[in-house]
């Protein structure tokens, strides 16, 4: 299936994956939430991304999916902001950290020191595959939270093999 004819987010997509049940736990990646707050979107697939990411957070918040919160790190929300401020505007930047800590879905999880170590033990046994710390910082957290799914629009993520669930982008790629 191409980006394109992603459908909208809906309960039946995530019932293929064994999410069923409410609470349902999944974490976001920096590239999925990057599109939240994306300004002017210039081509088809950007256009995709951030009606998908919109449709999936008014379903979340209106309790429609299997998914009462959406889990962060701190880390992640920062780089994310970082990103939005240099490439987007600083209201993009302001707009992401000011839900992040107000009336959202959003829960973001502290970076303790096991989990710290835990991403670079991973990251400097796979320094040959040209790892991304924040990806290995991202993993640490959901294994930390016992979070199985992610929200990513990046294949990166498939390095951790089957110990994760990467949605949308898993059912894009079948």
């Amino acid at each position: 299936m191409d980006i394109s004819d992603l459908p909208y987010p809906d309960t039946s997509q995530f019932e293929h994956y064994g999410i069923d049940k409410r609470p349902s736990r999944i974490y976001i990646g920096r590239e999925f939430l990057k599109f939240r707050y994306h300004e002017n979107p210039s081509d088809d697939i950007t256009v995709t991304k951030q009606n998908y990411v919109d449709e999936f957070f008014e379903l979340v918040e209106g309790i429609e999916l299997p998914f009462q919160k959406v889990y962060i790190n701190q880390s992640t929300l920062t780089e994310v902001a970082v990103w939005l401020h240099r490439n987007q505007s600083e209201l993009a930047a302001e707009k992401c950290l000011t839900e992040a800590f107000g009336e959202s879905p959003l829960i973001i999880e502290p970076t303790t020191t096991t989990v710290f170590q835990s991403a670079i033990d991973a990251f400097v046994k796979d320094s040959d595959k040209d790892p991304n710390f924040g990806e290995y910082l991202d993993y640490a957290t959901m294994q930390e939270a016992q979070i199985e799914h992610i929200l990513t629009w990046d294949s990166d993520f498939c390095r951790f093999g089957e110990q994760i669930t990467m949605l949308p982008h898993k059912m894009w790629n079948i």
